[in-house]
This record gives structure tokens, sequence and C-alpha cells, in this order.
């Protein structure tokens, strides 16, 4: 959930562990705060990325959006790591 009610995103995750892409698929967040997690600038931050996610910055001003995005993202490396043996 995010400030506004779920978020619903997706995430592609490369063989090698890192960020292919991600992308807001539906959200209910508040328009020109919450709403930015949509926005190319937040997303593009995440290509790249691995589990840690260490040079991932929150929205300021929409600090809620932006941390249940990042718990998403968290979510798809948990799941990535389960379905190639670890333990997620």
């Amino acid at each position: 959930p995010g400030y506004g009610g779920e978020i619903v995103a997706i995430a592609g995750i490369a063989s090698d562990g890192t960020l292919a892409g991600a992308q807001v698929l539906d959200h209910s967040e508040t328009v020109g705060l919450g709403a930015r997690i949509a926005g190319e600038s937040f997303l593009s931050q995440f290509k790249g990325q691995d589990k840690e996610m260490a040079d991932v910055d929150a929205i300021s001003g929409s600090t809620i959006s932006s941390r249940s995005f990042i718990n998403l993202m968290a979510k798809a490396f948990e799941a990535f790591e389960i379905l190639n043996g670890g333990e997620g």
C-alpha cells in the first residue's frame, strides 16, 4: 500500500540480479506528489540496481509513496532469489 492506496508495479530483474527496469502499472497516489513515483525521473534510478538499492532516493514530499515503491522492488528481489534457489 502507498499513501493513497494500493500501488501496482512490475519489475524486470536480469540474470545477474540487477533491475533491468521497473514500471508503475496503477496507483492512487496524490497528484503532483506521490504520483511522481510513476515518473521517469524516479523510476530511472532503479535500472541497474541490485537488491541493496544503495543509490535509490525517496521523493521529497512523498516519502510514503516512494518508500512503498522501494519496498515493492525489495519484494521483487526476494521473489527473484526464491526462484533462483535462494531463501529470499
